[in-house]
């Protein structure tokens, strides 16, 4: 059962949803990354907008517990009767007939389970250091079990020194079940997780009808089974993946007509990458670099969202001053930390900010410590010095400091996104940097200081 955590994330994931129109059957839907399916009901068939919003209530209905699978399962029947559904021709009762109880019973839960199971990986991620792997065991039982000690060591075979995970036979086992006979365990970060499931995602469900989901294995004995990741390794770092960070699908589209269609209907949600269509991911964690953010962030959006929280918030960087508010903050971080730098870094990155007084004698005492901790996101950096000081607010009675990091290879470059004129690095999250060096002149009430970039704190 979903704890009340488990179920307010996920009423707030239902509620972002959209639905999405498709004419894709169940066999072509198993191809769709997973977070179409999260953020989508995809409907064999039906592109009947209406319907699907329909579905989409019936399931918040279900996920914020007002109404049961019963009722539901009626309601839906009936609506669909009034509203004159006929199924498709000798697909009466089965998985494509929108009005059979199978087909409303499949979509309700596996769409809830892929929210549950989503929230709850948001939450293991923060209780890495107490529970840092997982094991694969069945959860509800099924007349025919898949085999998935099998599905387990040919992901392992496949991934080979990139995962951690461990198969280990125990015996003891049901018969009819192989997963009984086995311990499969690897962190919950390996990369398994992702390979085992037929909707490339990290959590449960793994596959459609499964039975199967994960147990968090404590640290003493993830030691003991040899699934304990490293400090350093980056299994040991806990993630953050949007839920639409690899979406994509392959229509079967079979004219370039119906395909610029589609991307037109997209707009700034989907581009075309050979056959597959990819969701961008405008406002997630997708990895890019500045300029091709840009280049997305730039497309017409899908009428009803014209909303991008980062690029928003990046608007509202002005100055480079953190926000006062945490949502503003995260989103920041959360657009920082996606940017990749196509190209190589400036060798030395300077910035420039003005002091009272009393704050420029405690950063003097400070500095004699040989260590500073800049918060990375309260202002941008530039590549010339000239640049930061004029950019730096009028002191009056203060000081002004100039910092100068050499060696940059940290720094995140934002220039394609910032209008001219603005910061355009960034140092993401905070970082404490080496004090190399540092001058006071009383003289021009000017405080220079020489950084090498250090270890995060």
């Amino acid at each position: 059962m979903a704890s009340d955590g488990d179920m307010s994330e996920a009423m707030k994931l239902f509620a972002e949803r959209e639905n999405l129109p498709t004419s894709m059957d169940s066999e072509e839907l198993s191809l769709v990354a997973r977070e179409l399916r999260e953020r989508s009901f995809f409907m064999s068939k039906v592109e009947d907008a209406v319907v699907l919003d329909r579905f989409r209530q019936a399931a918040d209905d279900f996920v914020a517990g007002r109404k049961d699978r019963n009722t539901l399962d009626k309601e839906l029947e009936a609506w669909l009767e009034a509203k004159g559904y006929n199924a498709p021709a000798g697909k009466a009762g089965g998985l494509q007939d929108l009005s059979s109880l199978r087909r409303i019973s499949v979509v309700l839960t596996m769409n809830l389970d892929m929210v549950r199971g989503h929230a709850r990986w948001l939450r293991m991620q923060q209780t890495l250091k107490v529970f840092p792997a997982l094991q694969l065991v069945r959860v509800s039982d099924r007349v025919e079990k898949r085999q998935w000690p099998s599905r387990w060591i040919a992901a392992m075979d496949k991934l080979g020194s990139d995962t951690m995970a461990k198969r280990i036979e125990k015996g003891g086992g049901s018969p009819g079940d192989p997963i009984s006979n086995w311990t499969l365990v690897a962190p919950v970060n390996d990369p398994i997780w992702i390979e085992i499931s037929a909707f490339q995602q990290p959590y449960p469900p793994f596959d459609w009808g499964s039975g199967v989901g994960v147990r968090p294995v404590p640290r003493a004995q993830a030691k003991e089974l040899d699934v304990l990741p490293p400090k350093d390794s980056p299994m040991a770092v806990p993630q953050e993946r949007s839920l639409n960070e690899t979406l994509e699908a392959t229509p079967p589209l079979s004219t370039p007509e119906a395909r610029d269609e589609l991307s037109k209907d997209l707009g700034r949600f989907g581009e075309w990458e050979g056959d597959k269509i990819v969701f961008t991911d405008p406002d997630g964690t997708k990895p890019y670099t500045a300029e091709k953010l840009a280049e997305v962030w730039a497309k017409p959006a899908p009428p009803g969202y014209d909303q991008v929280s980062q690029r928003d918030e990046l608007e509202a960087w002005d100055g480079g001053l953190t926000p006062d508010k945490t949502d503003p903050r995260v989103t920041l971080r959360r657009l920082f930390d996606r940017l990749q730098n196509a190209e190589p870094l400036p060798r030395e990155l300077h910035r420039s900010y003005p002091l009272t007084p009393k704050a420029a004698d405690e950063l003097m005492t400070g500095l004699r410590r040989r260590v500073m901790s800049v918060p990375g996101d309260r202002a941008g950096w530039d590549f010339h010095a000239e640049a930061a000081r004029a950019a730096t607010i009028e002191p009056g009675a203060g000081w002004i400091v100039t910092l100068t990091v050499r060696g940059v290879t940290l720094a995140k470059d934002v220039r394609a996104l910032r209008p001219a004129g603005k910061p355009g690095y960034v140092y993401v999250g905070g970082k404490v940097f080496r004090v190399v060096d540092f001058v006071q002149y009383p003289v021009s009430r000017r405080i220079a200081i020489t950084l090498e970039e250090g270890v995060q704190p």
